[in-house]
């Protein structure tokens, strides 16, 4: 019992994997191999001793998008998203990684502007693949981060969604053109 893929204990991504899915997923990453490490820029906030810009990002904008393989690293200021997903400590010689799960780790995926960008290009990825068709880019979609189609519950599900958003969003355009008119 136990011995079989199929139930084998589930684990999450490394930082590094999750960086470079989201990259995957997206369509962006760059998949040069070799070269020196690249700094991609760092989240606004992001400084050291009080300076803004701890480290002189990479010329090239491609490089941003590199495997977190080459991403530079600093002792004193690891790659924020790598961090928040304990990325191997530099300081350290170590042969097992921490791997824990908390709120932060959420929040980062929600609220960060890098990975809020990439949303966005895998959605005009997944438009641009699929075409007009709900149905159509919900099955790229599944495609692209699950590699297969969604079941009945999960199409269902995520068509209730989207109907719901439709209506939102036409009820805030509404209520922005008579706001406007009012003026």
């Amino acid at each position: 019992q136990g011995q079989l893929l199929a139930v084998f204990p589930r684990r999450r991504l490394d930082a590094e994997q999750i960086r470079d899915s989201l990259l995957v997923a997206s369509g962006k990453l760059v998949d040069k191999v070799g070269g020196p490490a690249v700094r991609p820029p760092l989240p606004l906030g992001t400084d050291e001793d009080g300076r803004a810009g701890a480290w002189e990002v990479s010329e090239n904008s491609a490089d941003h998008h590199r495997r977190s393989l080459y991403v530079f690293v600093k002792r004193t200021l690891p790659y924020p998203l790598l961090e928040t997903f304990d990325m191997a400590a530099s300081q350290t010689v170590h042969s097992k990684r921490d791997v824990t799960t908390s709120s932060l780790q959420a929040l980062n995926l929600i609220n960060d502007e890098l990975v809020s960008e990439w949303s966005k290009a895998l959605a005009a990825r997944v438009s641009d693949e699929a075409g007009a068709s709900d149905k159509a880019r919900l099955d790229r979609l599944y495609a692209i981060l699950y590699a297969r189609k969604p079941d009945r519950f999960e199409r269902n599900a995520a068509l209730t969604f989207l109907g719901e958003q439709d209506r939102e969003v036409a009820f805030v355009n509404l209520a922005h053109t008579l706001a406007n008119a009012n003026e």
